[in-house]
């Protein structure tokens, strides 16, 4: 059948948590989110899911924890690559307090992902044509660190392999990022079998499953096995941090297998396992070659072999001769396809390289834009950086001027030297937008090819709208309103591209959909560069002192400035003063 894509429900026991309250910024690593205590109990929970399914496998994506695959099923055989649980028990640990170490999930820091237990963003696109794989995109802000990950999954539809592009956007003009390490996560049940610089296989005994994973380029930095689970880590060879506006980009392949009574080797989608007597071959694709064997005594044996897709193929090896000392699979165009030697059954684990600051790659120098906004502060290039930054910065510059033109100028500018920044072609799509510019806006097409997900164009999608009276939320804005991280993202930005028009109109849209405090306070802050405006201020103000601290937390330049300002206009409001000790204890 051809490949298919649908939501689902999963109804399990999930261990309840405990979100405890930040009283400072140091005793919270993971701010601002808040640390998280397992209760000790169980809830019975329905967490929303995204299958991908063709002839051969079935992968289970949840949604509310993080977008990990929790489950892979092995439609050729029936077997559970993955354990399946009956129950999700969370323990303590992990860069928040709590854990769930179940399932392949998406690593973007050193640490564990602080929203490996919340939702994602998600688009399903379902294929058009027999042919064509079925594509799941999954998309999160990464709040304190100023990085969005995007993880794109693709299944065939006559393949057992799931092709995930990992990527992360930097969103960050104000300097580097060294913490990234980007990979993957598996249960601790799967313990590496093989390993080289392009490919890794996991495996399973007790239940005869393992995934094999494959890189596009050799930059795997390390596997480690402690902590009852396998962290895939990856490190560029040519950089440990993730520059301003950096866009990243990782590919792996998974293939699950099963059946086969072992595994010794993957290499190119073909995953073997050697036993006395006989060779088992599972095979991505159908081929007709030979084998070829070296046996203890030094023989040179060949034979003819004919190997199915997707089944798994006994070969049989000379009798009474025990594990040969190598073995040669070649196609009849006599391309090597497998290769294996005795030497390859014991296995060393790399050790992990700490990532280094970069720090010290780039010296910076802030500056005020003149006829802005206070907050609005710029880093201006004096040595080193790239050509794409420094035009992205002037772009902004030119915006908060409203020299629109100019900026699209800019923006076109900065594109041709990085031209996969997805926010540096929605800057385009808005300049070009605001100096009216009624043509065909092909800069909004290439943005939403590259981060379909991203907030700042369903931002767009409604800014580029006329103004209307309608005191109900915008439909464009319903499918983000529910995460409040990605509201207060939009309109920082506006605000640090100086469009206090644009900005003052998403927060009142945005507040529309929910009362979020970080949204009135920068609304109090526009307020208060308005004229005669202050009584409006205040009354913001008032409405914020009465809220509850909770998150979603300040963290962004943008807020931390609005808040101080704040703080000189009303001495008297005590939640902000406690807001901006928290942030900055």
């Amino acid at each position: 059948m051809p490949s298919q894509l649908y939501q689902d429900l999963l109804d399990i026991e999930v261990g309840t948590l405990e979100a405890l309250p930040i009283e400072s910024r140091s005793t919270t690593p993971c701010y601002p989110y808040p640390n998280l205590k397992p209760t000790g109990r169980r809830q019975m929970m329905s967490l929303r899911t995204i299958v991908l399914e063709n002839d051969l496998i079935r992968v289970t994506v949840c949604l509310d924890l993080g977008g990990r695959i929790l489950y892979i099923l092995d439609k050729r055989t029936g077997i559970e690559i993955l354990p399946k649980m009956t129950a999700l028990d969370l323990i303590e640990g992990g860069s928040r307090g709590a854990w769930l170490p179940e399932g392949i999930q998406w690593m973007a820091e050193r640490e564990a992902r602080a929203n490996a237990l919340g939702p994602v963003e998600f688009l399903m696109i379902e294929p058009e044509e027999d042919d064509q794989p079925a594509t799941l995109i999954l998309h999160e802000l990464i709040a304190g660190v100023g990085i969005s990950l995007q993880v794109t999954l693709e299944l065939p539809p006559d393949s057992a392999t799931i092709m995930v592009a990992f990527q992360l956007n930097s969103r960050n003009i104000l300097g580097w990022y060294a913490n990234v390490q980007p990979g993957l996560r598996l249960p601790g049940s799967l313990a590496t079998a093989w390993l080289n610089s392009e490919t890794a296989g996991f495996y399973d005994p007790q239940r005869d499953a393992g995934v094999n994973i494959e890189f596009e380029s050799p930059d795997i930095c390390a596997i480690d096995e402690s902590g009852g689970e396998l962290l895939i880590r990856n490190q560029p060879q040519d950089a440990k941090a993730v520059g301003k506006r950096d866009c990243n980009k990782w590919v792996y392949s998974i293939t699950p297998f099963s059946g086969l009574g072992g595994f010794s080797k993957a290499v190119n989608g073909l995953i073997g396992f050697v036993k006395p007597g006989q060779l088992t071959l599972l095979s991505n694709a159908d081929f007709v070659g030979k084998i070829f064997i070296l046996d203890k005594l030094g023989n040179t044996l060949e034979a003819d072999v004919t190997v199915k897709s997707n089944i798994p193929v006994p070969l049989g090896l000379p009798p009474d001769s025990g594990i040969p000392q190598s073995i040669l699979v070649r196609d009849e165009k006599k391309i090597t396809l497998w290769e294996w030697t005795t030497d390859e059954q014991s296995l060393s684990i790399t050790p992990y390289e700490q990532v280094t600051s970069s720090a010290d790659l780039l010296t910076l120098q802030f500056v005020e834009a003149p006829d802005t906004i206070p907050s609005r502060r710029f880093l201006q290039r004096r040595s080193g950086g790239s050509r794409a930054i420094f035009y992205t910065v002037e772009g902004m510059l030119r915006l908060g001027r409203g020299e629109f033109a100019q900026a699209a100028h800019c923006f076109e500018d900065s594109l041709l030297y990085n031209g996969s920044d997805p926010l540096a072609w929605y800057s385009l799509a808005l300049a070009k937008r605001l100096a009216g510019d009624e043509g065909e806006n092909t800069a909004l097409l290439n943005a939403h090819f590259l981060a379909p997900l991203e907030p700042l164009l369903r931002a767009e999608g409604f800014l580029s709208q006329p103004m209307t009276m309608e005191k109900e939320g915008s439909p464009l804005v319903a499918p983000i309103a529910n995460h409040p991280e990605a509201l207060v993202e939009v309109a920082c930005f506006l605000m640090e591209a100086g469009l206090r028009t644009d900005a003052a109109r998403w927060i009142d849209e945005a507040l529309r959909h929910g009362r979020i405090a970080n949204l009135l306070y920068l609304q109090a802050f526009l307020l208060t560069h308005g004229k005669n405006l202050m009584t409006e201020a205040a009354q913001v103000i008032q409405e914020a002192e009465k809220m509850p601290i909770e998150p979603p937390h300040p963290w962004r330049k943008t807020e931390l400035t609005a808040i101080r300002h704040l703080i000189k206009c009303f001495p008297e409001a005590e939640r902000l003063k406690r807001v901006l000790e928290i942030a900055t204890s």
